[in-house]
């Protein structure tokens, strides 16, 4: 698996760590919680990404019966998936910033940035994956 789709891991990874690195930049405005979400959902995605690869490079042998493997191919990605937007986002609502309590309640709106991640992770599997 890792020798046909390194290329696409590796540039997920790129993409991964500049993305986190931009983050970086809320830190100036004392808006941690950009940094937080990217690099959390960026490992998550990576993992999501390494799931789909991995049921990708393994093709089903004839007469078998796969739906075990259809099963849990779901529930792994579900769970990076899942992973990648609740934990930030129980980070936000639990954890209070002083610093932007004139969005108050909207802060945890800055969840949405996790779906980033797996957006990139989705599109890197798809251009990565054979076309047949």
């Amino acid at each position: 698996m890792l020798k046909t789709k390194k290329n696409y891991l590796i540039l997920s990874l790129v993409i991964y760590v500049l993305l986190t690195v931009l983050g970086l930049i809320g830190l100036f405005f004392s808006i941690w919680e950009i940094v937080m979400i990217l690099g959390i959902s960026s490992v998550f995605g990576f993992c999501h990404l390494l799931v789909c690869f991995y049921f990708k490079s393994e093709p089903p042998k004839e007469g078998e019966n796969n739906t075990l493997r259809m099963y849990l191919l779901i529930a792994f990605r579900g769970l990076f998936t899942v992973l990648s937007i609740v934990i930030p986002a129980l980070i936000l609502f639990f954890v209070p910033n002083p610093s932007l309590e004139s969005i108050g309640k909207y802060r945890i709106l800055f969840s949405l940035i996790s779906f980033v991640p797996i957006a990139i992770s989705l599109i890197c599997f798809y251009f990565g994956s054979d076309k047949k």
